[in-house]
């Protein structure tokens, strides 16, 4: 009997001690839950406040990109400014003549492997620029319009094969054509072996014009020549011309409109 009731006491207790820990568990469960409701709405507040900048937050930065914008404006048009004054003060040419424009392409231009014979200008018809135009910088000759769209055009370079022009000494009055041979190399050809030729002398255009005004005005700078080649033996002598402008370098030409 006494077997019995210690059985059955034995029983009761482990059935009390599993019954609170049922109890003990399903308490932690809902405190936990609560937990986890409570700190949503804190959750999702602070996820909020991190990834969704305020209103004065928005308007901080778009001051701050304004301002690089408009400093970015202020340099180009100071940039604009010095060019236009450097090419007036130099060229002795009407400023309602020139037309600036910017370089916006060059083609087949690959630094350090292939130098430019060509460029792209942001001016086209829309603007007055014709077939036949010439392009300076300063007073120095940089090619020609060879090709015109509405609101681009393609000017060929003095250094291109494709570019033929007649020109003279500065101080001997040599005659000659200049010819371009690529990689940035300019000659004086044809030149008579009679005629004195100088290293440093400047060579000029002779003047191209036709009867409707278009081609290459007398004056115009084309280099300087770096070194000569006369032979008795040859029919004309040659000189290798400098060409005072590296158009890699440079970001803005004028188109003689007139």
């Amino acid at each position: 009997m006494r077997k019995n009731s210690s059985t059955t006491f034995v029983f009761i207790v482990l059935f009390l001690f599993a019954a609170l820990i049922f109890v003990f568990r399903m308490q932690l469960v809902g405190i936990s839950g609560m937990i986890t409701n409570f700190s949503r709405p804190l959750q999702a507040g602070l996820f909020s406040v991190f990834n969704h900048p305020s209103n004065e937050t928005n308007k901080k930065f778009q001051q701050v990109v304004d301002t690089l914008v408009s400093q970015a404006q202020m340099n180009q048009l100071k940039s604009d400014n010095n060019a236009l004054r450097d090419q007036f003060a130099t060229a002795n040419i009407e400023p309602s003549q020139l037309l600036p424009s910017r370089i916006i392409g060059l083609p087949q231009f690959l630094p350090g492997i292939s130098l430019p014979e060509q460029l792209i200008l942001d001016q086209g018809t829309n603007q007055g620029v014709q077939k036949g135009m010439p392009v300076i910088i300063k007073n120095v000759l940089i090619g020609e319009i060879t090709k015109v769209e509405s609101a681009t055009s393609l000017v060929t370079l003095i250094s291109s094969p494709n570019f033929l022009f007649t020109a003279q000494t500065q101080n001997t009055n040599t005659l000659g054509i200049v010819k371009g041979e690529g990689a940035d190399k300019v000659v004086l050809v044809n030149v008579e072996l009679s005629d004195t030729l100088k290293i440093g002398d400047i060579v000029v255009t002779k003047g191209d014009k036709n009867l409707t005004g278009k081609g290459l005005p007398p004056g115009l700078v084309v280099g300087k020549i770096s070194a000569i080649n006369k032979s008795p033996s040859a029919l004309y002598q040659s000189a290798a011309i400098q060409n005072p402008i590296d158009i890699t370098k440079v970001s803005e030409v004028f188109i003689m409109l007139k």
